[in-house]
């Protein structure tokens, strides 16, 4: 007689360590950034605006649902900022923030 098991073993998902973990120090986005931000592309540009152990992925991930344009963006509301997977209402500020902090940049003083 054979009896089924009413909990079957769960295989937990494979767990992926953060990009950012296998980075040496000099080669992190707040590193590069802190050194000469002008060398720095647009995915360390971001992941040091958003931080935390997954800002690579995440700056990844946003790039590609804005097709890596930053003009998309900067004209993006909020809201669809934060509905990219790791995006905070609060990181999408920062975000928007950063961006405008840069058009301020060539207005007149």
């Amino acid at each position: 007689m054979t009896t089924s098991n009413p909990f079957p073993l769960r295989v937990p998902l494979r767990y992926e360590e953060p990009q950012l973990k296998s980075l040496p120090l000099r080669e992190q986005p707040a590193f590069r950034v802190s050194q000469n931000a002008a060398a720095c592309n647009l995915t360390e540009l971001l992941a040091a605006v958003i931080g935390g152990q997954r800002q690579i992925e995440i700056s990844q991930a946003l790039l590609a649902r804005f097709d890596g344009d930053i003009r998309r963006l900067y004209l993006a509301h909020p809201a669809e900022l934060a509905a990219v997977k790791g995006i905070s209402r609060a990181t999408a500020a920062r975000i928007k923030a950063a961006l405008n902090l840069g058009l301020r940049l060539n207005l007149p003083a």
